[in-house]
């Protein structure tokens, strides 16, 4: 028998009994996770419902574990600030609805994304309005030009406008951009 022949025939051997022993072994590693799998699987269906109390599953100490860690910690996080933030909303809820200034936000768009209990009276607007362009809401045609002028990116001063048939009231409006931390102003 040739060295060659022999080679090719000890590789084929030393080929077939590798993969028998991976087949086994991955056979093995497959049961052994299934129900780790079926655990994490389990509590990512709990997190999407929203109950995002701690689970206290043994994730193990390998890649899948550190996988499964990772991803509780994210989402405990997340949970984290989703309450900080309803927190947030809830107290500025309360302090808008306190103010006798009527405040309104548009977004980009020219979409209210919020008017307060003042700015409704004031402008008679309806509680609908919420989601709809501030031209079709806003009746006063001072008011809309100077959001306009605002959501163009212009500088824009008070400007005083009587909104009721009173013309001993006069109101001052006043626009302003609303910036996230660290993004430039819209």
């Amino acid at each position: 028998m040739s060295v060659s022949l022999f080679a090719a025939i000890a590789f084929v051997a030393g080929a077939a009994v590798a993969l028998a022993v991976s087949f086994v072994y991955r056979s093995s590693i497959a049961e052994r996770d299934k129900d780790r799998v079926a655990a994490i699987l389990a509590v990512a269906r709990r997190y999407l419902l929203g109950d995002l109390s701690r689970p206290a599953p043994d994730y193990g100490d390998d890649d899948l574990g550190s996988v499964a860690r990772a991803m509780d910690q994210a989402v405990q996080e997340l949970g984290r600030r989703v309450d900080s933030l309803t927190r947030d909303r809830a107290r500025m809820e309360a302090i808008l609805a306190s103010m006798v200034e009527g405040v309104l936000v548009v977004n980009e768009q020219g979409r209210l994304q919020l008017v307060n209990d003042a700015a409704r009276r004031l402008l008679k607007l309806a509680k609908e309005s919420i989601d709809h362009s501030y031209v079709e809401a806003i009746r006063h045609p001072g008011i809309v030009e100077h959001i306009g002028r605002a959501l163009g990116g212009e500088e824009t001063e008070g400007l005083e406008l009587s909104v009721t048939r009173d013309t001993t009231r006069t109101l001052v409006a006043r626009v302003a951009p609303v910036t996230a931390a660290g993004a430039a102003p819209c």
